[in-house]
């Protein structure tokens, strides 16, 4: 008896699909906050390792000399630092420690850097080619908030705040030094 009932099944009951789907739900979340937590990892370690690291630089190039530096970050500026005992080589572990790359969600970026002025005269790191969606998430980690107008680091190719990173795939920041 037991035999012909299980040969007469059809197939699954509307619990065991509810049980199914309830466990790829969980999966697919758990995937899904994987990738943010990586993401989030690379941003903090982009921020720590390599800007915050140019921003720190040229803090302690202005406390060394009394003046600011200016220009592109390359091998001429490099040499600069290296003659007031500052080698960037030592302090952003990399072996071209003048632009690193970053991948966002939509986008990735070959982060170039340069020192400049800002509309006020103040001294101010210019990253271009940032994903936006890094470049917000860098606004939160040093503003506090993702507001690409007001703080210390502001979108850089526009007066508007950041844009919306499905459209727009990369953006300049500018990080103004306290100095």
């Amino acid at each position: 008896m037991r035999t012909r009932h299980l040969a007469n099944r059809q197939g699954f009951t509307l619990i065991e699909l509810a049980v199914v789907l309830v466990i790829i739900g969980l999966i697919l979340g758990a995937v899904m906050k994987g990738r943010d937590l990586i993401q989030s990892a690379q941003v903090k370690n982009f921020y720590s390792g390599f800007l915050g690291k140019w921003y720190s630089i040229g803090v302690s190039y202005y406390d060394r000399t009394g003046k600011r530096l200016s220009g592109a970050v390359d091998t001429t500026m490099i040499s600069t630092l290296k003659k007031v005992g500052i080698n960037p080589k030592t302090l952003i572990k990399s072996p071209d420690p003048t632009k690193r790359e970053i991948a966002g969600e939509y986008a990735a970026g070959n982060v170039t850097l340069t020192f400049s002025k800002n509309s006020d005269g103040l001294p101010t790191l210019v990253a271009a080619s940032i994903p936006t969606d890094v470049a917000v998430a860098l606004d939160k980690i040093i503003d506090g908030s993702a507001n690409g107008t007001q703080g210390t680091f502001i979108r850089g190719d526009s007066a508007a705040d950041w844009p919306d990173a499905n459209g727009t795939t990369t953006v300049t920041g500018n990080w103004t030094l306290d100095i």
